[in-house]
């Protein structure tokens, strides 16, 4: 039988479970689940004492990860052991959350991205808008021109980027007068102004 423990600090609310997450585990894992959506917490669901998951378990998983992110928050699996984290793998349903060694790690994950969230600057330039999404962790800023297209910086979560350089997507930037007939070579990579 899974014996599950709720606990709640500053927005995260954490399911520390211990037992079998069989079919029995899952009916009880949803009821404790359907009583913390009103919340509207991220979750860690720390797996520390799991030691069978079966697939109506996983079933509750995808169904709350669902919920969850529909309302921008997110689940974080937290301790899983070897075989958890092996049924979970060979399933699939690993890589649809994201995954801490402990539910300390876990906090400090989710205590990140609220900070990031945070950090969205919007402002008008020359009859654009701009949405910045700094995060201050990776040394990196986000740029979105004309926000609500196809990417939203309002969605980005850090662990989503891809670190690249400016020569791995041959890419020129900077800023000039292009009335100008004066030709200048530029490689990949460089900041140019005239």
């Amino acid at each position: 039988m899974l014996e599950i423990k709720v606990s709640r600090l500053d927005g995260i609310s954490t399911f520390a479970m211990h037992g079998r997450f069989d079919g029995l585990g899952a009916q009880l894992f949803e009821q404790e689940a359907s009583g913390e959506l009103d919340w509207g917490n991220h979750w860690i669901l720390d797996f520390n004492g799991v030691n069978y998951l079966s697939s109506v378990g996983i079933r509750s998983l995808i169904k709350y990860g669902k919920k969850l992110k529909s309302a921008n928050k997110m689940i974080i699996l937290s301790a899983l052991s070897k075989e958890v984290r092996t049924v979970l793998d060979t399933t699939g349903v690993l890589g649809l959350f994201k995954e801490a060694a402990s539910s300390e790690e876990a906090q400090v994950s989710l205590s990140t991205e609220k900070d990031i969230a945070s950090t969205v600057k919007e402002f008008s330039a020359y009859g654009r808008d701009c949405t910045l999404q700094i995060y201050p962790h990776q040394n990196c800023v986000v740029e979105v021109w004309n926000p609500g297209s196809a990417l939203d910086a309002h969605n980005n979560h850090s662990g989503d980027l891809i670190m690249v350089a400016n020569e791995d997507i041959q890419l020129a930037f900077g800023w000039a007068d292009w009335r100008t007939t004066r030709k200048v070579p530029v490689k990949h990579g460089d900041f140019c102004s005239y």
